[in-house]
Formats: structure tokens, C-alpha cells, sequence
């Protein structure tokens, strides 16, 4: 399972989070999806890319 590795980001979360505010509302519960650097985890026809919050739920994409 891939884990976050903030060196590698581009952005801060709090700039993320500052950025975003300034063209839309961010509500309790928001999620924002930031992705991963260019060619650092290429996916494939078959993979699956799966999203969990704890005590939430969780949602897998498939990729084709």
C-alpha cells in the first residue's frame, strides 16, 4: 500500500488548503485528492486505486 511522502509534494497541505478557500467554500468533511508526482507510481489497465477514511468507508476505482 502506498503511503504519503510529503518531501516529494510539490504543495503544502496548508497551502492546498489556502489556495483552494480562496475560489470555493471547503466544508466540514471536504476531502481533497492531491495526487502523486509525474511517473512516481504509473498505473496500468487492471490496477485498482483505493480510497479509505477511517470510520468513513472506503471506494475503489478500477483503472482500464
Amino acid at each position: 500500500m502506498a503511503k504519503v511522502i510529503r518531501i516529494r509534494c510539490h504543495f503544502s497541505i496548508p497551502f492546498l488548503i489556502s489556495w483552494i478557500s480562496q475560489v470555493m467554500t471547503l466544508e466540514l468533511g471536504d476531502v481533497l485528492a492531491t495526487g502523486s508526482p509525474s511517473g512516481s507510481c504509473p498505473m496500468k489497465s487492471g490496477d485498482v486505486v483505493t480510497v479509505e477514511v477511517k470510520n468513513i468507508g472506503k471506494i475503489c476505482n478500477y483503472v482500464k
